[in-house]
């Protein structure tokens, strides 16, 4: 089993606890080894009117403005069931797993799963990623792993770390191993496994479709949503009839909050 050395001394790899900017140059990953209850949150099913109606009438389905992408994934990514997140990984493609971090050190269901790639889409300093690497040792059966350090808030950039997940998913699935994508809750995750599925062609509403059908809560940070969608512009992959697209009306600033904390365990309201 390779181990994975990250180390502070390797200048090579520096460049992985650093913030990075959007314009940040991309470099490829070393590869190697190294549930809590979910909050039940009810949403109303009223319909609070079609914010896309006046601006789809007057935009061709070929040159939609990203706002109108952005509202289309909303709506999807808000519909019901949005009651927190499944207690086992999902599969989202071919031995790719979407998962959380309780599923991540569940060494007995990893190994059940014969899941022996872990990509690890949670920010952290170098002292955290060391503590998490150490359960990860020879008898865990885990053979490679992965860090992205990824912050979570909405100017946070998530772009630049596509390459490097997508490379570590293919060098996992070239060796037919399967790979768990996770983080502690749902929009770092979610957001690479989206662009997973774009980078194997899929269009961004289908590819947004089918991880919101496969984990419920999925992503609540608007600025993942706006890179995935400039990700998606550039590989050619935004679906050009939106405004006949059926999407469920139920996103609303109201229900913000609760779709952005519905993952967390119930204690976190106390």
């Amino acid at each position: 089993m390779e181990w994975c050395n990250i180390c502070p001394h390797d200048n090579s790899l520096a460049h992985s606890y650093k913030g990075s900017s959007m314009l940040a140059s991309r470099r490829q990953g070393r590869y190697g080894t190294t549930v809590s209850r979910s909050r039940v949150v009810a949403f109303n099913s009223e319909d609070f009117g079609d914010p896309l109606d006046t601006r789809c009438s007057t935009e061709t389905s070929s040159a939609h403005s990203d706002d109108v992408y952005a509202e289309k994934m909303k709506q999807i990514l808000s519909a019901v069931p949005c009651y927190g997140v499944p207690p086992e990984p999902s599969v989202i493609s071919t031995g790719v797993y979407l998962g959380s971090s309780a599923d991540a050190e569940n060494l007995a269901m990893l190994k059940a799963w014969k899941i022996t790639y872990l990509l690890n889409c949670d920010g952290g300093s170098y002292i955290r990623f060391k503590r998490l690497r150490e359960k990860y040792g020879p008898q865990s059966g885990v053979q490679g792993y992965e860090e992205l350090p990824i912050e979570d808030f909405e100017g946070a950039d998530v772009r630049s770390y596509f390459d490097r997940a997508h490379g570590f998913i293919n060098f996992a699935r070239a060796r037919n191993a399967r790979v768990l994508i996770y983080c502690p809750g749902v929009s770092r995750s979610g957001a690479i496994a989206i662009s997973y599925l774009l980078s194997l062609g899929q269009p961004l509403l289908e590819a947004t479709k089918q991880i919101k059908e496969k984990r419920r809560v999925v992503l609540s940070n608007d600025g993942y949503i706006q890179q995935l969608i400039m990700y998606a512009r550039e590989r050619a992959l935004l679906e050009g009839d939106v405004c006949h697209l059926n999407t469920p009306k139920y996103y609303t600033p109201l229900n913000s909050y609760r779709i952005k904390t519905a993952h967390l365990p119930a204690s976190f309201m106390l």
